[in-house]
């Protein structure tokens, strides 16, 4: 959907392959599979040039998305939560309060 209302490349990562598939299926620019250590973020970092990504939609909020995608951002890029899981609630409501208007600054 991204892909059609935005001439924008497209990064998706995710852990599930056949997710990373149909991704690139259906017209991501690069899918990257992220796992337990932190070099997907460096990947993104590579393809971007080192400036980051403009915008990053995190559709999970757990396991350290969060925190990890924060890391993926440009200055002045958007960080959108579509996701919450209540437990991480605690946990991460200092960062969401950073970001009422899904931008980082």
């Amino acid at each position: 959907m991204a892909k059609a209302i935005s001439a924008a490349t497209l990064i998706v990562l995710d852990r599930n392959e056949a997710a990373l598939k149909l991704a690139k299926d259906l017209g991501a620019d690069h899918v990257i599979q992220s796992g337990e250590s932190d070099d997907f973020v460096e990947k993104v970092l590579d393809i971007t040039g080192g400036k980051g990504a403009e915008a990053v939609i995190d559709f999970v909020a757990e396991g350290g998305s969060t925190s990890t995608g924060v890391k993926m951002i440009r200055r002045a890029g958007n960080y959108y939560v579509v996701c919450i899981h209540s437990v991480l609630l605690r946990d991460q409501a200092v960062i969401l309060t950073l970001l009422p208007t899904g931008r980082l600054w």
